[in-house]
């Protein structure tokens, strides 16, 4: 057991002391379904035992390193309560509502300044890591999430269920949204960098009309300075750094921890007030940076993206037949491309959306046997697990255990966990079990299925360690 994992519960202890003590108006947000690892499909039913209603469903305590520090912010503030899992989420479930002052200085009670290098909050439909230093205040509400990023860098994973935006992220002037995207937002100095690495990134300067789509994958750059008019900004966009079209996969990257320098204007963060409501004055064009030379796209590459954004298009059209189609002649055409296993796994999605099962598991397989890429690989075996649950497929408990093999990081573990726990009590009884429900109970002491499995550990007649 790691540091975090010792001192999770007993700084969720003090939390929950000090609201008790001062007490917020926590208002419940509705539950979110069980999303597919894009969003963008219904989600297969929920299988096993170990799948808690939602309305029992609760999120365990989260990574606290800074735990003291925390609760007096938060009893200070009195508003903001997350209780959220530690490297799982297999029933999304309420998160408190934070409401804060307009006037709120960006250090204000409700700031998250994590000291680890990486800290992992988990919201509805919204996943959000820090790092670093980064500094971010953040309000939710029941359809969205605002953060007011005022320093560093944080990565975010929108899971809507739609094209409306889940996550807003201010950055000075700038507004950042998305719906089903993974990205990443950097504010250093007066320097604002946008990269996406799936889906698309909507980008738009509070005194400008015209919204910017950042498509994955794709870097952005925007200029922050204060003008003569006060507290404004002025934005400019750099070239983007792009490589190729993924929308349709799942493309889950590690983003650069570190964004780029601030450039030589001299303006911090302090300059840039977060989330002001005042209507800024038209900004000042400045000249783009110099761009790099980046090679022109080869014909089968750039063929390859054009394929990819027609078969998104069609299926975004409702044409599923024709956007099957071309990914098909994609994985025909260059089987051995990255983009190919990509497509594989879009294949998959939509057969299993169009209930060809065997066809989806088919897919699966291919990305499974022949995928390099991790980025892939997780979430087409994590989908092929939990086919093989939904079907009773007698190798459902086999694919856990090989998931947990070959992805011991994954932040689906604790949901994995619990599912061979609960499987192998079903199946081998209290002997397979026990094990596995220590193991779970010993990492994720307040996680969603630990109060079913210390029950299921008691009715073994086994004594809580």
């Amino acid at each position: 057991m790691n540091a975090d994992d010792r001192e999770a519960p007993h700084a969720a202890d003090q939390i929950a002391s000090a609201l008790q003590r001062h007490p917020p108006k926590l208002d419940d947000l509705a539950r979110a379904r069980l999303a597919n690892m894009l969003g963008a499909l219904p989600p297969p039913a929920a299988t096993g035992d170990a799948a808690e209603s939602p309305s029992t469903s609760r999120l365990g305590a989260r990574r606290w390193r800074a735990g003291v520090a925390a609760v007096a912010t938060l009893a200070a503030a009195g508003a903001l309560w997350w209780r959220a899992t530690s490297a799982e989420r297999w029933q999304p479930a309420p998160v408190s509502t934070h409401q804060r002052s307009p006037a709120s200085p960006p250090d204000a009670a409700g700031t998250v300044n994590p000291q680890a290098q990486r800290r992992l909050v988990q919201l509805e439909d919204v996943s959000l890591t820090l790092l670093g230093d980064a500094r971010a205040q953040v309000n939710t509400t029941s359809s969205s999430t605002e953060i007011t990023l005022t320093h560093g860098t944080i990565e975010l994973e929108a899971k809507g269920r739609g094209r409306s935006p889940v996550v807003t992220v201010r950055a000075g002037e700038l507004r950042i949204t998305a719906a089903q995207a993974r990205f990443a937002a950097s504010v250093q100095g007066s320097r604002v960098q946008v990269r996406a690495s799936y889906g698309e990134v909507l980008v738009r300067a509070a005194s400008q009309t015209t919204t910017e789509v950042v498509t994955a994958p794709a870097t952005r750059e925007y200029e922050l300075a204060p003008s003569d008019l006060g507290r404004k900004a002025q934005l400019t966009s750099a070239p983007e750094t792009r490589t190729t079209q993924t929308k349709l996969a799942p493309s889950l990257p590690q983003v650069e921890a570190q964004a780029q320098a601030a450039t030589a204007t001299g303006a911090t963060s302090s300059d840039l007030p977060a989330g002001t409501e005042t209507a800024p004055a038209p900004p000042r064009i400045s000249p783009p940076p110099t761009p790099t030379p980046t090679p022109p796209p080869t014909d089968d590459a750039a063929s390859l993206e054009r394929t990819y954004q027609e078969a998104e298009a069609a299926i975004a059209s409702g044409d599923l037949s024709s956007g099957m189609r071309l990914l098909q002649a994609m994985v025909q055409r260059a089987p051995r491309d990255r983009r190919a296993d990509a497509a594989r796994f879009d294949l998959a999605r939509l057969a299993d959306r169009t209930g060809d099962v065997q066809a989806a598991r088919r897919w699966l397989g291919e990305v499974l046997a022949s995928g390099r890429d991790e980025i892939v690989r997780e979430p087409a075996h994590l989908m092929l697990c939990r086919v093989l649950m939904r079907e009773q497929d007698g190798g459902a408990t086999e694919c856990l255990r090989q998931f947990r093999r070959e992805f011991p990081r994954s932040a689906r573990d604790g949901e994995i966990l619990a599912q061979l726990a609960t499987r192998e009590h079903a199946s081998a009884g209290c002997a397979a079990a026990l094990p596995l429900i220590e193991e779970y109970l010993r990492r994720y002491a307040t996680g969603t299925f630990a109060g079913k499995l210390r029950a299921t550990r008691a009715a073994c007649g086994e004594r809580p360690l």
